[in-house]
């Protein structure tokens, strides 16, 4: 069965799926990300962590499994079920390419 990819080439799409490189990636080319670590699976959340912050899988899609944390001791007993990233939470407004 073959057939033409009409999408991106494989090394971007293994690049975009973690979100945690695709952030390294695009503060290394110079645009604005907020700071953020890699949560190893059973990881707990560091106490000295810019909060608040959002945790959430390497993975997702979307806002899936995305958790809004206020301090490290709100979610004492938090552990990454898998590869998480915690970032700084920053305000502003979410933009999709469909948003009309």
């Amino acid at each position: 069965m073959g057939g033409v990819l009409l999408g991106p080439e494989p090394p971007f799409v293994e690049l975009t799926s973690d979100k945690h490189r695709t952030v390294e990636r695009l503060g290394q080319a110079g645009i604005p990300v907020p700071p953020g670590v890699r949560l190893s699976e059973g990881a707990g959340l560091p106490i000295d962590f810019p909060y608040p912050a959002v945790v959430k899988p390497i993975d997702g899609a979307g806002s899936q499994g995305l958790k809004l944390v206020c301090s490290a001791g709100e979610m004492s007993s938090f552990r990454a079920s898998g590869p998480m990233r915690l970032e700084q939470f920053w305000c502003g407004l979410g933009k999709s390419i469909f948003s009309y």
